[in-house]
């Protein structure tokens, strides 16, 4: 029944915030078990803790925040894996010390971020796929966020039997399995990016393409397709950026972002990833892609008069 749906009301804290997290838990209803990992709403809690006003501008920040929460916290585990024995590898000691010190923001000048990332994205086959296979564990990781779920619950404790690897004799614990995701990490940057480890950047890696239908022809991709981008963020970033394991090329994000003072809602500012215009010979076919990117608006104007005090033309659809 609708009224028996999760719903919040006048919360005390004076906010509402979701970010397809799991609702509540309810003994009665089964309300589907295909949600978000926790990141985005912990860190969207986080900032919104912080004081009871914000202004659209701060509001906007929040919108274009790119800390991985889970990065910010496990960056300093996989550090202590190897305090017993430090790797030797010059490759290996880049990627640790990229990642001693870094404050889980995933910006396109990171090195941390970079092999985090990676680092990451190695670390769920590294726990599953003795058990599962790497068929399943490929099949997962392409729903990037049910992977998250699955690798958080084994990182949160309780469930340390999946460290251990079925296909060896010795008994593999937490660290054995940081130091095997991020060994893994560091020889996949090299490849990708070169031996220096100053170009091991997230922007690099992480990168958008805007495709127009029309673009997929190899002959016509210059004229309608817009990009490669470097773009910030990652799947559990408030300012999502989900990637294929292949590539990371960005094909998820958000398609729109929009802030709005209901008390002054001629105020309202928003931006769309390409453009207004569909047209690729209009100049506002791409000319909001830097705004997207850099997490800038422009106004969403409201008023007859403000409309047609800058607009530029008039198009009149006749029978």
């Amino acid at each position: 029944p609708f009224a028996r749906n999760p719903s919040v009301f006048d919360p005390p804290a004076g906010l509402i915030a979701v970010a397809n997290e799991p609702p509540p838990r309810s003994p009665e209803l089964y309300l589907s078990a295909y949600y978000e990992p926790e990141d985005r709403i912990v860190r969207i809690r986080e900032m919104l803790g912080r004081k009871e006003r914000f202004s659209l501008e701060e509001l906007g920040r929040m919108q274009a925040d790119v800390v991985f929460v889970t990065g910010r916290a496990l960056a300093p585990q996989v550090v202590a894996a190897f305090a017993a024995d430090p790797p030797r590898e010059p490759a290996l000691r880049a990627a640790l010390e990229a990642l001693r010190g870094w404050d889980g923001a995933m910006t396109v000048d990171s090195t941390g971020a970079a092999v985090f990332a990676v680092f990451y994205k190695h670390l769920f086959p590294e726990i599953f796929a003795d058990e599962l296979g790497d068929k399943v564990v490929a099949a997962l990781r392409s729903r990037n966020n049910q992977s998250a779920v699955m690798l958080h619950a084994v990182l949160n404790g309780g469930l340390e039997r999946w460290f251990d690897r079925q296909d060896t004799p010795q008994v593999e614990d937490r660290a054995a399995i940081f130091r095997a995701a991020l060994g893994k990490a560091a020889a996949e940057l090299t490849r990708r990016l070169g031996e220096d480890p100053a170009q091991w950047r997230w922007g690099r890696l992480h990168q958008i393409l805007f495709r127009h239908p029309l673009g997929r022809v190899r002959v016509l991709a210059p004229l309608f397709n817009e990009g490669p981008f470097p773009l910030p963020g990652h799947a559990q970033t408030v300012n999502k950026a989900q990637f294929q394991d292949e590539d990371f090329r960005v094909y998820l994000g958000p398609s729109m972002r929009q802030l709005t003072d209901l008390g002054d809602p001629a105020r309202a500012q928003g931006v769309l990833p390409t453009g207004q215009s569909g047209v690729p010979a209009s100049p506002h076919y791409a000319d909001l892609i830097p705004l997207w990117r850099e997490g800038r608006y422009q106004p969403l104007l409201m008023e007859r008069e403000d409309i047609e005090r800058v607009r530029e033309g008039r198009l009149l659809l006749e029978p």
